[in-house]
């Protein structure tokens, strides 16, 4: 795990699992693989953020930004109180 500029933890592998978790979902709605080169160009990002991510890497803020849209998720901290 790595520390962040404000001192939490980012775990990497962790993330990279709930890629992992949605590239296998879109997979199975759609009946085809998918790839990781297919996933990049859907988050506009590069194929190569996948391999530093399951390094343990942290990617850098608009990275990460593209990454959560893509995956449809909202970290806590970009959330709203109910």
């Amino acid at each position: 795990m790595e520390r962040t500029g404000n001192g939490a933890d980012f775990d990497g592998r962790a993330f990279m699992a709930r890629l992992e978790q949605r590239r296998a979902e879109l997979a199975q709605q759609q009946r085809a693989a998918m790839s990781w080169r297919q996933v990049g160009a859907q988050a506009s990002v590069s194929p190569a953020v996948f391999t530093r991510l399951y390094r343990g890497h942290r990617p850098d803020a608009v990275t990460l930004g593209r990454l959560l849209e893509w995956l449809g998720d909202k970290p806590w901290w970009m959330t709203t109180a109910p």
